[in-house]
């Protein structure tokens, strides 16, 4: 069974199922009433028709989704919201994956006194949106010590320098950047130089000078690590080679990763198999998130842009233990970037999030 028909059968089985025997049937999904009116709503959006949103809405048997076809509506530079209608909505309506929209028409709507450079704005703030939760990524390494906008900005034009082929220039300064916070940034740079001068010694130096940065993340880190095996071997020196892969390695969902299993001559350490979806725990799923439900309507409407935001609000709310849930809700949805999301915070057990289950068919179909 495909995604596409498993969720379907979800639709018509999981997501109508009653929650106990003794409950009445809890319909998760849109009927092709609901259904019907609410694509008339967003259609009349689409096509700036204002008047034609509302009369839809008032005969919706399931309003789960009014608030963000209103939202959507009121976030449409097109349309003439007051401030006070824009404030009125943020103040009932901040946890919509649409609020952020709706918040950046309330501040450009609101009163202002003064011309030139003595505008200002006057009243109160806009309700802001619910507070938007991020995990943190695996591999995200620590704030750098030391670190400046100067220093940033003389990396910068170190990676310039090499790109334009300024290989004097470039030595010149990442020589000075060695004393500086951006160490291993600079090394990484330096190796390169060095590696594309055929000095392989000096390249394996460098690289591993940048490969004990602490301030590196995940994918640089095995970067480093792969380029100084690389540059080992270049210089008839195999000694660390293997060390060095297997430190790439150790982070597999990265590219340097990839290729450090397969020059070790490994099966990769991600697991691409699709989680299987359990109707009855997806529901399950469902039921404890609101915004999985939005995004469960959401996808029945063909609403690409607005399940991803409803999916990208939840994945902030979750612990690691839910990530395979998230992911099966994700492909059951067709949601590629919520897709990628799962995989990339998931770990080697969500890789299948790496090659997203979606379809690129236009809404009218294919022609020639």
């Amino acid at each position: 069974m495909t995604f596409r028909t498993a969720f379907a059968a979800l639709s018509i089985a999981a997501l109508v199922a009653p929650a106990n025997a003794a409950a009445q049937p809890r319909v998760l999904a849109l009927s092709p009433h609901d259904e019907t009116l609410y694509r008339q709503a967003f259609d009349a959006i689409d096509a700036h028709n204002w008047r034609g949103v509302a009369a839809p809405l008032s005969h919706v048997d399931d309003n789960t989704l009014a608030e963000t076809v209103r939202g959507r509506m009121l976030a449409s530079p097109a349309y003439h919201a007051s401030y006070g209608a824009l404030a009125q909505w943020l103040a009932h309506n901040g946890e919509l994956a649409v609020a952020p929209s709706v918040y950046e028409r309330a501040q450009a709507a609101r009163p202002h006194r003064g011309r030139g450079r003595h505008r200002h704005a006057v009243g109160p703030e806009p309700p802001a949106p619910d507070p938007f939760e991020r995990r943190t990524l695996p591999g995200t390494p620590p704030d750098i010590v030391g670190d400046s906008a100067a220093e940033r900005s003389a990396i910068s034009d170190l990676a310039e320098r090499v790109g334009n082929g300024d290989d004097t220039g470039a030595r010149t300064l990442g020589a000075q950047l060695l004393s500086g916070p951006r160490s291993g940034q600079a090394a990484w740079w330096l190796g390169l130089l060095a590696y594309r001068a055929h000095d392989y010694a000096e390249a394996a130096r460098q690289f591993e000078t940048a490969a004990q940065w602490p301030y590196f993340g995940g994918w640089a880190s095995a970067g480093a690590h792969y380029w100084a095996a690389r540059a080992r071997l270049a210089a008839g020196e195999s000694n660390g080679v293997a060390e060095h892969l297997e430190a790439a390695a150790r982070r597999p969902w990265t590219f340097y990763g990839q290729l450090a299993e397969a020059q070790l001559g490994r099966d990769s350490a991600l697991d691409f198999t699709p989680p299987e979806i359990d109707p009855t725990a997806l529901r399950l799923f469902i039921d404890a998130h609101p915004e999985a439900r939005r995004a469960a309507l959401l996808a029945q409407l063909g609403r690409l842009s607005e399940v991803e935001g409803e999916l990208r609000r939840l994945h902030g709310t979750l612990q690691q233990h839910d990530d395979r849930s998230f992911l099966a809700l994700a492909i059951a949805l067709q949601a590629p970037s919520a897709q990628l999301r799962a995989a990339e915070y998931g770990g080697p057990s969500e890789a299948a999030g790496f090659c997203p289950d979606t379809t690129f068919e236009p809404s009218s179909g294919f022609a020639l």
